[in-house]
């Protein structure tokens, strides 16, 4: 059984804020180098450290859907031929959807806690990830500018080498015997670089692929707002080559019992296990945002992100101190996480976390700027 569960296990801590290629209201120069990285780490069922420990305390899992996220992205470069941003960039991205009867099960399982009598839990979990490293061409162009607005579209294309990825779904159930063993039939259909699900020895695999994020940035200066729009991954596909792919059958057939009564399992797997050439589509995220000056020098933004057929809406305030010094904070409503950062004209960083002591979720983002 230990194999089954390891693959939550190893990745179900793992949301990221998007960390975006471009920024649509920045203009770039020539003499200057560009860096911008982010990280963001979240999950429902658990606390960050109860996660790397035994998901003993600090369950919360939603009733419904939980969600895991791991996004880490990074990119440097400058200007070329006065209106191109080229830079190199350096991605990894993992997503795990579950349901709450596969937390509650894994979380008895792993702390050998009663089994509630004759319970059925239905498992579903399905995984997307990726790792990824190459190079990016951006350019943003001015199609309206007078005294009352402005309109600019974006747009980068990407082309990358893959290193590793993960994509499938377990789905199957779980019939309670007794307060101390279980039976489970259940099935994975399962891409990979590495084989979380249950030990295999497996030849290294590679992939190419590209993709493209666009923007459009829209401005009103006589009403004081702000539209920006951006799609990250649009038509992003990933071409593998002799990558591993199994789809099997698992069940709970070979069980022992320890010195204390709780079933231990050897389960049986049977099905398909091969090498193919494959097509990963990168699921594309969206993002709105629409931001309202409310003074002179406070502006209020609502952020509507979604991906992974989910919302991500945000809330954020700005305050502007000089023309090259602001300050914000921000409420992230899907993993209720407080967000503080601050930005001049040649470097700019933010906080988040939704807790000091015991955080499901924390990130970091930053750019820095170097005029040479």
């Amino acid at each position: 059984m230990k194999y089954f569960i390891s693959l939550l296990a190893l990745t179900m801590a793992l949301k990221a804020e998007v960390l975006h290629f471009f920024d649509t209201k920045k203009a770039y120069h020539e003499d200057t180098l560009y860096l911008q990285t982010g990280y963001f780490i979240a999950n429902d069922p658990v606390s960050l450290k109860e996660f790397f420990d035994k998901w003993k305390n600090d369950y919360h899992p939603r009733n419904g859907t939980n969600l895991a996220l791991q996004d880490f992205r990074s990119d440097i470069g400058t200007v070329v031929a006065k209106k191109y941003y080229l830079g190199l960039y350096h991605r990894y991205n993992v997503f795990i959807k579950t349901n709450r009867d596969f937390t509650d099960f894994y979380r008895t399982a792993k702390n050998k806690l009663p089994f509630d009598d004759l319970r059925t839990y239905d498992l579903h979990l399905k995984i997307e990830g990726i790792k990824e490293s190459g190079i990016l061409l951006f350019r943003q162009k001015t199609l309206h500018e007078d005294e009352e607005s402005l309109l600019k579209v974006g747009a980068a294309v990407h082309m990358g080498v893959g290193h590793d990825m993960q994509g499938g779904t377990i789905d199957g159930s779980a019939r309670v015997l007794n307060a101390k063993s279980y039976e489970i039939d259940a099935r994975s259909d399962y891409y990979y670089t590495h084989n979380y699900l249950y030990h295999l020895d497996v030849d290294r695999s590679y992939a190419l692929g590209a993709g493209v994020d666009l923007s459009l940035y829209f401005r009103s200066m006589y009403y004081r707002y702000e539209v920006r729009l951006e799609v990250s991954d649009f038509l992003s596909r990933m071409y593998w080559f002799d990558l591993p792919y199994s789809y099997v059958n698992i069940q709970t057939k070979n069980k022992y019992y320890d010195e204390n009564g709780y079933v231990k399992y050897n389960p049986s797997i049977n099905g398909v296990e091969k090498y193919v050439n494959h097509t990963q589509t990168i699921s594309p995220r969206y993002e709105l945002t629409f931001r309202k000056s409310l003074m002179s020098d406070v502006s209020l933004s609502g952020i509507f992100a979604y991906g992974y057929d989910t919302f991500f809406p945000t809330l954020e305030v700005e305050k502007v101190f000089t023309q090259a010094q602001k300050l914000l904070v921000s409420y992230d409503v899907r993993f209720q996480s407080w967000g503080v950062g601050y930005g001049n004209e040649f470097f700019s960083i933010k906080l988040v976390a939704d807790g000091f002591s015991h955080p499901s979720a924390v990130g970091v983002g930053a750019r820095l700027a170097y005029r040479f």
